[in-house]
């Protein structure tokens, strides 16, 4: 009998690991004042630390995170949370803003 992979799957699993997204490395956001007791009070993400700059605002970190649920994660925050770093993610989610912007004023499908 073949042998598959679900100890692979288990692994994975037990990592945090669900599906076979892209990680990203080093991501950095801010979340704007008005949010900040919202935000402070979940873990949204593994190793986050989170630091309160002086307005009142906040600056997390996250060490390893997967690509298409943060981007979602960001958007989701309707421009209350904002990505420092890395710049390819800043990049995307601006991307994706200008398109859902375009399709939402055109009435485009």
């Amino acid at each position: 009998m073949e042998r598959q992979e679900p100890i692979r799957c288990v692994v994975a699993t037990r990592r945090g690991h669900l599906f076979d997204y892209a990680f990203i490395r080093n991501a950095r956001v801010t979340c704007v004042r008005d949010r900040a007791r919202y935000f402070r009070e979940r873990v949204w993400f593994p190793g986050q630390t989170i630091r309160e700059r002086r307005d009142g605002s906040l600056e997390a970190r996250y060490p390893s995170v997967p690509s298409p649920l943060f981007e979602q994660w960001v958007m989701s925050f309707m421009g209350a949370v904002t990505v420092l770093s890395p710049a390819a993610l800043r990049r995307q989610i601006h991307r994706s803003a200008a398109l859902l912007t375009a399709n939402h004023r055109t009435g485009r499908v």
